[in-house]
């Protein structure tokens, strides 16, 4: 299951970690269409993994910025880290693009993190994180820092809130645009722009985040998932479930939770 740090104090930059995972072994990686959310650092000691159709390099860590749309996959199974963690503005204005730095430039480090296993003090696994976070952030050219704004547009920002407050409704694009006082082509093309989808999608998408985490939760059954966010019924939610996870949400739920009983 996924390592939580969410009691994180602030530090220097407003980074937090949000979760991290173990060097283990992935047997599924497949996800045609994700939107990433949270930053992303990736170490892979293994072939197999392939991130917008080519292959994962295992000499190099992956850093990987907010509002990307990925697909990814596997071809066989792999060995995988990885953080997700939020930080301060600074970064969130890079180059919305993957970055690949040499695994040599980061020392001991990387043998330091393949050693991890979870169970180690949280304090020194917290450090040992952090570092890891800032080496591979100050490896960003400092040309990639201010390609975007600083800023999301406060009228996109505030959409798209609206819409993670609201994931159980399918919201129109002339509603949204209303609500943030613009004209509904205009919101179109700005939406476009800050999170690289249209509005319609991104909600989508949104939606299946969410049940992925129901589903892993095992709190709801996937009737009743459906219903929270909005789906007509379970085969309207488990066909589009499929069509952006890959999976259907029962082969979904028992991937992450396994050995444990479906909850109908």
């Amino acid at each position: 299951m996924y390592k939580n740090i969410k009691v994180d104090p602030p530090t220097p930059l407003s980074t937090r970690i949000m979760i991290w995972e173990p060097m283990q072994t992935v047997k599924f990686w497949n996800y045609p269409r994700n939107i990433v959310q949270h930053w992303r650092f990736y170490m892979n000691d293994s072939e197999g993994a392939i991130l917008n159709g080519a292959p994962v390099p295992t000499d190099k860590i992956l850093l990987i910025p907010p509002g990307l749309l990925l697909t990814i996959n596997n071809t066989k199974p792999f060995r995988h880290f990885y953080i997700h963690f939020e930080t301060g503005p600074l970064y969130n204005s890079a180059s919305r693009e993957v970055y690949f730095f040499p695994k040599e430039d980061f020392g001991t480090l990387t043998e330091q993190l393949r050693q991890l296993t979870g169970e180690e003090d949280l304090e020194f696994t917290r450090t040992l994180l952090y570092c890891a976070i800032f080496s591979a952030l100050r490896m960003i050219p400092s040309e990639k820092l201010h390609v975007r704004e600083q800023y999301m547009d406060g009228r996109i920002a505030a959409a798209k809130d609206y819409i993670h407050q609201h994931l159980g409704e399918k919201i129109e694009n002339a509603a949204l645009a209303k609500r943030v006082g613009i004209s509904t082509n205009r919101f179109i093309r700005l939406f476009r722009n800050e999170l690289g989808v249209p509005p319609q999608l991104y909600q989508q998408y949104q939606r299946i985040q969410q049940a992925m985490t129901y589903l892993s939760e095992q709190q709801y059954s996937i009737d009743e998932i459906a219903d929270l966010l909005g789906f007509v019924d379970r085969f309207h939610f488990s066909r589009v479930f499929r069509r952006v996870a890959g999976t259907p949400p029962g082969a979904y739920r028992k991937r992450e939770n396994p050995g444990e009983r479906e909850i109908e």
